[in-house]
């Protein structure tokens, strides 16, 4: 089981502190839940479980987090994949879970004005992900999920930089959709990848 803790009523950007969303796991039998996120203490919410043919199955969610000088920092709400641990993985007697390194699947400050991304949906038969970054709709399909995580997986491996293009598409239906008030934060201090919105 997975769960979001300290569920926030508000849409507060880039909060850091004793209630911000975490992210934790639940294994039956056991006395109690471990802490996924607890590497960062800003916002990680809205967890969902999906399964890759050939890669295992990952964890996606959401994090306003990026990485600074090895350090987590906040920045603009992005989705991003975590391994699934093993029970045993949760669980060891000798200390801490043992956790894979979250990978961010979207940058949507280099493409969208520092709008964050506010939900997103799988749809567990495709592993297409659908996000909402404002009020429009965009598709990010499996296969490029798939080929970031492969990426981010050789990287891993070899350490050799790798460069990609993502495949990703834009699905707006502007009469069920309704404007909201989303922030739009500029982020001046975000780098941007090739191949990441």
């Amino acid at each position: 089981l997975y769960f979001t803790r300290f569920s926030q009523s508000s849409n507060t950007a880039r909060y850091v502190g004793g209630t911000a969303e975490s992210l934790w796991a639940y294994c039956h039998n056991e006395a109690l839940a471990v802490p996924l996120t607890k590497d960062y203490r800003g916002t990680s919410k809205r967890s969902q479980v999906m399964k890759l043919k050939g890669l295992g199955q990952y964890l996606l969610f959401l994090s306003d987090r990026i990485q600074q000088d090895g350090k987590w920092v906040p920045s603009t709400m992005n989705l991003w994949a975590m391994a699934l641990p093993s029970q045993n993985d949760l669980y060891q007697n000798a200390g801490p879970p043992i956790l894979s390194e979250p990978v961010q699947l979207t940058q949507v400050s280099c493409e969208f004005n520092g709008m964050h991304l506010r939900e997103y949906t799988l749809d567990p038969v495709t592993n297409n992900v659908v996000i909402r970054i404002g009020a429009d709709m965009h598709l990010l399909k499996s296969e490029s999920i798939k080929q970031i995580l492969q990426s981010h997986r050789k990287l891993n491996e070899d350490d050799d930089e790798v460069v990609n293009d993502y495949d990703i598409e834009s699905e707006v239906d502007d009469d069920s959709i309704s404007e909201g008030d989303d922030d739009d934060d500029d982020d001046d201090d975000v780098v941007c990848r090739d191949g990441i919105f």
